[in-house]
């Protein structure tokens, strides 16, 4: 998972009533559009003038190309210095921001692939770094902007940590202030698209169903690939919660047959096809199901799944052993 670059390099100033760095801003976006997306043109040290923090606003955009092209060490490493050394505000929080995304996208892929001390050391790192912004960077006019994203990775590594209640207030947060956002470069992002599968998938969990598929619907169109898969098992359990089996056949259909399904961990197709059955059984298909549910016992690489269709199996038997003898 890695920062994306949206639509070329759109202003990252927060403030804008610092005219030189506002002109400074403007001439380093023009000469990397120059080179966009695949090469660094930086504007020359003449262009950069003397302004004190040109080279770290450069810097900045620097590591976003470096995340863009798979250097994310490289990126994070100088958001570290960046956010260090900086003197004014708005780049210092740049850096923090840059770097929290980094950070969390390195702890969602450790986690997928169970590396569990990386795991745990991106993450110790991140929920650190978004703590002590929120309370440095809360004052501020522009600070939606930025802290919505603090609290999303909050909210995120506090599900994984176990602690739902937290999640559930840093995802609310994290929602309420991005609705607030109105720049060009922070209103569309991954890290956005992943605070409304996380709400979704609590939503579940507490058998708010509605929300759940309202949450899910928009993760679904946002997460990153590697993600998609999982929020159209969430998105169609929701609907057969929800009372919508048409629309939980047609998402675990779409889910199965997705070119990102093979890649998206052991055990998803059979929870497709279990929510699938589910729908079916709802809509008074029993053959459809009981043979979704034996190709789920077939499978056997989802245990609760496996169970929960062993039991659907047995009640459909003695629902048609019933029917026989009447």
């Amino acid at each position: 998972m890695s920062i994306k670059l949206a639509r070329g390099y759109d202003s990252i100033l927060l403030d804008r009533s610092d005219r030189e760095l506002v002109a400074i801003d403007r001439t380093i976006r023009s000469r990397l559009a120059k080179g966009y997306p695949d090469r660094w043109t930086p504007p020359d040290e003449s262009e950069l003038g003397d302004a004190r923090e040109a080279r770290s606003l450069l810097d900045l955009y620097r590591t976003l190309f470096l995340a863009n092209h798979g250097e994310s060490p490289e990126s994070q490493t100088v958001l570290r210095r960046i956010s260090q050394e900086s003197q004014t505000t708005q780049i210092r929080i740049r850096a923090v921001q840059f770097l929290c995304q980094g950070l969390l996208a390195d702890n969602l892929d450790y986690r997928h692939d169970r590396q569990l001390e990386a795991t745990e050391s991106s993450g110790q790192e991140c929920r650190s770094l978004c703590e002590h912004a929120l309370l440095e960077f809360k004052d501020f006019p522009w600070s939606n902007v930025v802290t919505h994203q603090f609290h999303a990775a909050l909210g995120i590594l506090d599900y994984y940590s176990g602690d739902r209640l937290a999640a559930k207030f840093h995802l609310t947060r994290a929602l309420d202030q991005y609705s607030q956002v109105r720049s060009r470069y922070d209103k569309y992002t991954w890290v956005i698209a992943l605070v409304y599968y996380y709400s979704g998938t609590l939503a579940n969990e507490l058998k708010d169903f509605e929300d759940a598929v309202k949450f899910m619907t928009i993760a679904a169109r946002g997460v990153p690939p590697l993600m998609r898969v999982g929020a159209l098992v969430q998105l169609a359990a929701a609907l057969v919660n929800s009372g919508d089996p048409r629309g939980a056949k047609k998402i675990a259909r779409r889910g199965l047959r997705s070119p990102l399904l093979k890649d998206s961990g052991e055990g998803v197709a059979s929870e497709l096809k279990g929510w699938m059955a589910e729908a079916e059984l709802d809509l008074g298909k029993k053959r459809e199901a009981a043979r979704l549910f034996r190709e789920v016992i077939e499978a056997g690489d989802a245990p609760i799944w496996e169970a929960r269709a062993r039991a659907c199996l047995d009640r459909l038997n003695v629902s048609a052993r019933r029917g026989q003898r009447s």
